[in-house]
Formats: structure tokens, C-alpha cells, sequence
């Protein structure tokens, strides 16, 4: 059962560390002060959330640590689900 947090927790970091890359790529100047706060609230929502999971997991609360997981899991892994069927389908889009 605890071995559903730590798949959890992994994929989690996978998706922050996209995110970051996504924001380190981002140094170019097309992020302005006027929407800095809205990228600063994601970037530390997305490494904040796996950080209390883990702190929840080692208090033991793993029920809790997992559905804290799970905020970002479960739309890490549509998002995943939708790229893959889009590479596989190769839809037309005109």
C-alpha cells in the first residue's frame, strides 16, 4: 500500500520538474512583472505539494499524503493520457 505513495510522490516530481523547465525556459523576458505572482504561485504550488505529501507520509498520515499527491497526479496523468492518444492518432486539425 505504501508503495502507491512513493509512485505517486515520483510522478509528482516528474511534473515539477517539467514545470520548472517550463519556467527556466521562460527566462527569456516574455514573463513580465505584471504576471510573475501568477507563475511564482504555480511553480510553488507544483514543487510545495510533493514536498507536504512527503512530510504528511513521514508523520504518518499516508492516507492524507496521498490524496495531497493525487491533486497534482490525477491531472499530470490526463494531460499524459490526452499527449499520448494525440501521438498515436495523429489527428488532422483543419
Amino acid at each position: 500500500m505504501n508503495d502507491m505513495f512513493w509512485w505517486l510522490l515520483g510522478f509528482d516530481m516528474l511534473i515539477a520538474i517539467v514545470v520548472l523547465g517550463f519556467f527556466v525556459g521562460l527566462m527569456d523576458g516574455s514573463v513580465s512583472s505584471f504576471n510573475m505572482g501568477i507563475w511564482m504561485n504555480l511553480l510553488m504550488l507544483t514543487l510545495g505539494i510533493p514536498v507536504l505529501g512527503y512530510w504528511l507520509n513521514n508523520n504518518d498520515y499516508q492516507h492524507l499524503a496521498k490524496i495531497f499527491l493525487g491533486i497534482i497526479a490525477a491531472p499530470g496523468l490526463i494531460f499524459l493520457v490526452f499527449m499520448l492518444i494525440m501521438l498515436i492518432a495523429k489527428p488532422k486539425w483543419q
